[in-house]
């Protein structure tokens, strides 16, 4: 196994640069250091390592097969081996992410065309604005601002002019444009794009929350899972208050309408901000939060929180050779294990965690790491059927080719994989692809003095 990791490293990193004399010395001092007596100096200088990158990756891999042949370096083993994924894994993470282009402009009264042509110019990105006036003015005033906010800006304002993103360029829609309250962190926009809020009393205290929604969209040089994470640190209201915080809808009232609950307790709500929804270009499903304690008179408010978008690294094809068996196979994190149930009609597809994993997570991470375009049965005279891989229910988990049958419980998540064609055929195979590992960008973001509605 070590062979093999230091096989790969050395594949990946085949282009690394050289080191200067200085910095060769300066690497091989901090290498001895993997072995040092002091716990504090080991981990310094493995971190040290890791700073200084692939020109590293070379000494370390020596210094591993070195160490793989005396047993008293068993430490500088491993911790080389640890410092090399690490500098594999930053290699990998460069080319999937990267800061985008900022854009600085000062026009006023120009036409949209110019805006446009200035903007792909410092950008790269390509617009089309045949849908809208193109010698409408534009006025705008900006110094390295993300390409979000500028074109929001453009927009702000507009009952003709919108747009949405379309492969790697922007669409100029004859539209209305919403003034979603929005965050621009680097490539990313958080929107908040539903907003109300409720005010309750039992006639003896009088209690305000917030359901609100918040999206996220990308510039479309970037290729994230379409699974997204945003979190809420922090909800302060005008009045100084800190608000309690609670991912998802209020338990208490599901039907987000006029209510009555508990006797005497009465709902009143007021007029949601904007619609829900998002304009297009957003790729994942809205996340719902709750926010209570809202202050008496308390008219804006302030979020701050943290995105988390991840970035496939290694797509592994997980191959299933014996489907009329139960087969099993480790991707990444996890453990996935195939089971025929129902005279080779039927299978399930177990997601466990593999042993001595500690990383991988539930349903969301699983639905977020797999190709849902990538499954492909193959049957008994090599033709390729491909399936269609979706998820069902987060307790349960099979796979059904060519029919149904009974469900099995199984430990995380429910998929099925349908081929209709393989109704008269003998299947051989099963293979989809699953992300192995993923580089996690996370990014802060905030929102200051939105009005309430």
């Amino acid at each position: 196994m070590n062979r093999i990791l230091l096989a790969l490293s050395l594949t990946a990193l085949a282009a690394a640069p050289a080191a200067t004399p200085q910095d060769e010395a300066k690497i091989k001092e901090l290498i001895q250091k993997l072995d040092d007596d002091a716990f504090e100096i080991r981990e310094q200088a493995e971190k040290d390592l890791v700073a200084i990158g692939e020109a590293a990756a070379p000494f370390l891999k020596k210094a591993a097969e070195e160490a793989e042949q005396r047993k008293d370096r068993g430490e500088m083993r491993v911790r080389a081996l640890s410092a090399l994924r690490a500098i594999e894994f930053a290699v990998k993470a460069k080319k999937v992410y990267s800061e985008p282009a900022l854009v600085t402009l000062d026009l006023k009264d120009s036409y949209l065309t110019r805006v446009l042509e200035e903007i792909t110019k410092q950008t790269g990105v390509r617009f089309n604005a045949s849908d809208v006036d193109p010698r409408g003015a534009v006025s705008i005033d900006v110094k390295d601002q993300p390409l979000f906010k500028v074109l929001d800006e453009i927009c702000r304002g507009q009952e003709e002019r919108t747009y949405e993103w379309r492969d790697e360029s922007v669409k100029f829609l004859k539209d209305r444009h919403v003034p979603y309250p929005s965050a621009y962190p680097g490539p990313f926009r958080i929107r908040i794009v539903r907003l109300k809020q409720e005010r309750s009393t039992d006639f003896k205290s009088k209690n305000a929350q917030l359901q609100l929604s918040l999206d996220a969209s990308w510039q479309k040089y970037l290729n994230p899972a379409k699974r997204f994470e945003i979190e809420i640190k922090k909800a302060t209201d005008d009045k100084g208050g800190t608000l309690e915080v609670r991912k998802g809808e209020d338990p208490d009232d599901p039907n987000g309408l006029l209510a009555a609950a508990g006797g005497a307790r009465i709902v009143m709500r007021r007029a949601v901000m904007v619609a829900g929804g998002f304009a297009g270009d957003a790729p994942g499903q809205p996340q719902p939060f709750t926010l209570k304690g809202l202050g008496a008179g308390a008219v804006r408010l302030t979020i701050e929180g943290v995105a988390k978008f991840s970035f496939p690294l290694d797509k592994t094809d997980v191959v299933f050779e014996k489907p009329g068996a139960s087969e099993t196979r480790e991707a990444g994190d996890y453990s996935i294990a195939l089971k025929n149930i129902a005279a080779g009609r039927i299978w399930s597809l177990s997601f466990g965690r593999a042993a001595g994993k500690t990383e991988g997570g539930g349903v969301e991470d699983i639905d977020g790491r797999l190709d849902k375009e990538s499954a492909v049965a193959t049957d008994e005279d090599g033709g390729e059927h491909k399936g269609i891989l979706y998820l069902t229910n987060a307790t349960m988990n099979q796979i059904v080719v060519g029919g149904g049958g009974a469900r099995e419980p199984l430990p995380l998540a429910t998929y099925q994989i349908q081929s209709p064609a393989l109704r008269n055929k003998t299947l051989k195979e099963i293979r989809f692809k699953f992300m192995g590992r993923a580089f996690v960008k996370t990014v802060p973001f905030k929102f200051e003095n939105v009005e309430l509605p």
